[in-house]
């Protein structure tokens, strides 16, 4: 993981463990948004188990506690976990705090689908390629055949500096 890469996840897992934190430590403002999506979810929670917790403030605890472990894991080895902890989470989350569609006043339904989209587009991406180098597009438009075939010159030469003569 390059210094870039690992510097950016913990700016973005900053929003989700202190978001996490104030739902794990004080869930009661936030229970009154989450009911409506916690009556959805909790039929399909007691066909899983039927010791699952279905109440609407254990389950904001819950997706505080998501939020707080996967945003402390973000920065690590473990991101690509972390992450789709973190998808998982935000979803009820958003669909919970953002409710434009129930609105009625046009500024104020402006401003929760800004928050809405929002919140979707600050979401980590858990694939790995999303952030692989292209592969040598000026090479393959000089010369088609060659763009990625092995060089035939020697990677490192005595003398030459950093990467090598290509």
């Amino acid at each position: 993981m390059t210094p870039v890469r690992t510097a950016a996840r913990a700016m973005l897992a900053g929003i989700f463990v202190s978001s996490g934190f104030k739902a794990l430590t004080n869930p009661d403002p936030l229970v009154k948004k989450a009911e409506p999506v916690t009556h959805r979810v909790a039929p399909a929670l007691t066909r899983v188990h039927e010791k699952l917790p279905t109440d609407p403030r254990t389950l904001v605890q819950v997706n505080g506690a998501v939020q707080v472990a996967a945003g402390l894991l973000l920065p690590s080895r473990l991101h690509r976990v972390a992450a789709l902890a973190l998808i998982g989470s935000i979803i009820p989350t958003t669909a919970a705090g953002h409710r434009f569609w129930e609105l009625d006043d046009p500024g104020e339904r402006a401003q929760q689908k800004i928050h809405f989209m929002k919140n979707l587009a600050r979401r980590p991406a858990p694939r790995g390629d999303r952030h692989r180098r292209p592969t040598r597009p000026a090479v393959a438009r000089r010369a088609p055949g060659r763009a990625h075939k092995p060089c035939s010159t020697p990677q490192r030469q005595e003398g030459t500096v950093g990467r090598g003569i290509r």
